[in-house]
């Protein structure tokens, strides 16, 4: 497809749900080989629903978008704020694989 249309993989960036990915084998393949040709992978409002750290462990992702919900009172509410916190931490450190 890249080829026949001339668009360079690298400034093409898929993003996914978490429920998207529930079949993580399946998806793993497909997303490691787009990742192997350019193509950067997003986890879209990461933080919500089927949430699960083996989602981070398992897909190559190369962005984490956190659910807007929690940006909405991160300034008001303690908890909002650890949280974002914490998943901007790992996100830089999952960032070294």
């Amino acid at each position: 497809m890249f080829h026949e249309t001339g668009v360079d993989p690298r400034c093409v960036q898929i993003e996914l749900t978490e429920r998207s990915a529930l079949d993580l084998e399946s998806t793993s393949v497909q997303l490691r080989q787009l990742r192997r040709i350019g193509v950067r992978i997003a986890i879209d409002d990461f933080g919500t629903g089927y949430s699960s750290l083996s989602y981070l462990k398992c897909l190559p992702v190369d962005v984490l978008k956190i659910d807007k919900s929690f940006l909405d009172t991160i300034d008001t509410v303690a908890p909002e704020f650890a949280i974002v916190q914490a998943v901007i931490t790992m996100g830089h450190a999952l960032a070294c694989r």
